[in-house]
């Protein structure tokens, strides 16, 4: 099963949040063909070296014209051998390169896109005119459909009338990690500090 990620300015840091390890967990629990399309962004990914050792990596060239049209050459060569699409956000990029997907393939393939959004972001969905269209289509164009909020999913499900997963995002413990620890109370706060998304 070939199973490929479409994030253009995939860096190492996303190797190790969803990006990274859908496609890593895939092919380490089931064998699948996964694969990360980028272009080269940094000189080195280190965590290929040890985190995600065996999750590839496949680069393209940056074209004059964009990440659209880059990523629309590759699926327009490549969508045949492509079992399983994966697309991130509602935006253009992911609505053209699901057409080409889509169109090129003919039959038999998948797209999975990952919303990864927020209120804002789910309210821009629902917004009547071209940019709300865009985005509902988009969702329409793919197979399944997943959020990381149980509150977007409820909302956003009914509103589209399509199945949308909750799938929150995790973490890949060592196999030894089982061992007893000894608990403190200790609060950790990881984001992107004052900004709305984050209410802090």
């Amino acid at each position: 099963m070939n199973f490929v990620t479409m994030l253009l300015h995939t860096k190492n840091v996303h190797l190790l949040k969803d990006v990274g390890m859908i496609p890593y967990m895939l092919w380490k629990q089931y064998g699948y063909n996964a694969r990360i399309i980028t272009y080269k962004n940094e000189e080195k990914y280190e965590y290929l070296e040890k985190e995600v050792r065996g999750l590839k990596l496949k680069f393209i060239p940056k074209g004059r014209l964009g990440k659209i049209v880059d990523g629309s050459i590759y699926l327009w060569k490549n969508a045949g051998k492509i079992d399983i699409l994966n697309v991130y956000h509602l935006n253009l990029a992911s609505f053209i390169w699901l057409h080409v997907y889509k169109w090129r393939k003919k039959r038999g393939g998948r797209a999975y896109l990952k919303l990864d959004m927020d209120l804002k972001g789910m309210e821009r969905a629902k917004k009547p005119g071209l940019v709300g269209f865009v985005k509902r289509k988009t969702i329409r164009l793919s197979d399944i459909v997943s959020v990381e909020s149980t509150i977007i999913q409820k909302e956003l499900a009914p509103f589209l009338k399509k199945d949308i997963l909750y799938l929150p995002n995790g973490f890949n413990l060592p196999k030894n990690s089982g061992q007893p620890f000894k608990k403190e109370t200790i609060i950790l706060t990881v984001g992107n500090l004052g900004t709305w998304a984050k209410a802090t």
